[in-house]
Order: C-alpha cells, then structure tokens, then sequence
C-alpha cells in the first residue's frame, strides 16, 4: 500500500478538494465535528462498512462515539486530548502562598491577589499556530458555557439551533470578558490578546525562574503546553522543566 501523506490545512485544502471532487482517501481532523459536518454532507463513508462495528467499539470504546452519530460510524479517533486545564509555576505559587483554585469565585479572588502582589494572573493569545487563530478563547467560553448552562445548550449551538444572540451564549461571552479584560488580569492587556502569538505568550511564566512570573496561568490543552516550554520551543529536545505538583509546572482543572 502506497501513502502519500500530505500536511495542510483541512479548513482550507481539504475543503477545497472535497468540494471540487477530489478528496483523499484518508484525512485526520482534529476537531470530531467536522468529522460529523462533512459526514452530514455525505462526504464520509461509514467506516463500520467495512470495519466490525463491535470491534471498533471495544477497541475504543472512550472515543470511537464522538463521531458516532445513530448508527454511522464516521471515524475512528486516535486519541483525544484534555482541554478543561490551566497550567501555572508550582514553585512560584508555593513561595507566595497561593493555592489552586477549586471555584470560579477562588479563580477570581487568586486573580485579584496576582494583580495586587503587581504582577498579571493570565497569559492568554488568540494567534496562531499559523492560519489556526482564535482557538484558545474559545476554548473559554466553550468552558464558561458548559459549567453554567445544561448540555442542551451546548448541543444547540453546536447544531446551530441557538445562536451567538441567545442570552446563555451572550452570558457566556461577558463571564470570559469580565476576567479577561479586567484591568491587569492578562499580561499586556486584554486588547493585545489578539497579537500574543500562542508560541510564545507562556514565556512569561517562566520569567528569570523567578517567585514573580510575568504571568501566572494559561488555559491551555494538556497536549500543547510542554512543546511551548521555552527551552524546547527554542533547542528542541526534552525541557528541563518538570511537570506535576513537586516539579516545575503544573496543570489544575478549569474550575
């Protein structure tokens, strides 16, 4: 079997060759949804159609239903990865005393302390990788929207039965803004969240190894935090920063 792999970007070559008749045999998206878009299109064949159902279930059974839709099969993911998580410098923490917060309202007040103690509680960008803009703040409010309304509501916008003008969406949006565009709570301010490039907006909190961060914490995947360690991000290879509760960095759940 001969594969011929090519990189790009499916919102825009793959869309292109699917809709001018020419799609690969084989694509991977990172996204499950548009797994389930082109599917609705009757772009996607069923992989159960030449692959057993029940196997496939058994086999991955934490991830083959994220593009199961009734009795299609549309894909088989790999993996998927935790997005609900915030990293942040452990030691840094110790030595102000600060805790992890376990509520929205602790998130808050550990923001407003940041901010009193002169430094900034978040490192947050809307840049890159490359064409792939906007991810990381809606990741936020996708968060933000989960944890205040019932899954319906997620469903729905999702399905586009509800849109950005419903009062629980609009609610969303003006919960992530009351954080991050509060005065001092992101480094460089919220209005150069647009510019932050993604790559770099971490380094901050990395600052000298100091007990004073630049910043303090990033919403970020779980996947993508250590590639964007300074070090590695400009050597390669292993970071010296450790990950977990007695290292260097660690990851709390998005409360």
């Amino acid at each position: 079997m001969q594969v011929d792999s090519i990189g790009s970007s499916h919102e825009t070559v793959l869309k292109t060759r699917i809709e001018g008749g020419s799609p690969p045999d084989m694509a991977a998206l990172a996204q499950p949804t548009g797994v389930l878009a082109y599917a609705k299109e009757g772009k996607v064949i069923d992989v159960a159609t030449f692959m057993d159902k029940a196997k496939l279930n058994a086999e991955f059974p934490t991830t083959v239903g994220l593009t199961t839709d009734g009795d299609h099969i549309w894909s088989i993911p790999t993996k998927a990865d935790v997005k609900s998580m915030i990293w942040y410098p452990v030691k840094a923490f110790a030595t102000k005393g600060y805790t992890v917060p376990k509520t929205w309202d602790e998130l808050v007040t550990l923001a407003d302390k940041i901010v009193a103690d002169g430094s900034h509680p978040f490192c947050v960008s809307a840049g890159g990788p490359g064409t792939a803009t906007g991810w990381e703040l809606t990741d936020w409010v996708e968060e933000v929207l989960i944890k205040t309304t019932e899954p319906q509501v997620t469903a729905d916008w999702i399905s586009h039965k509800i849109t950005f003008e419903d009062p629980k969406i609009k609610a969303a949006f003006d919960k992530v803004g009351s954080l991050l565009f509060k005065r001092g709570y992101v480094d460089g301010g919220g209005s150069q969240i647009v510019n932050n490039d993604l790559k770099t907006v971490m380094d901050p909190m990395f600052d000298g190894d100091t007990a004073t961060p630049g910043c303090w914490m990033q919403k970020i995947p779980v996947w993508y935090g250590p590639d964007f360690f300074p070090d590695r991000r400009v050597n390669g290879g292993d970071s010296k920063y450790k990950i977990g509760d007695d290292g260097d960095i660690g990851i709390f759940p998005f409360p």
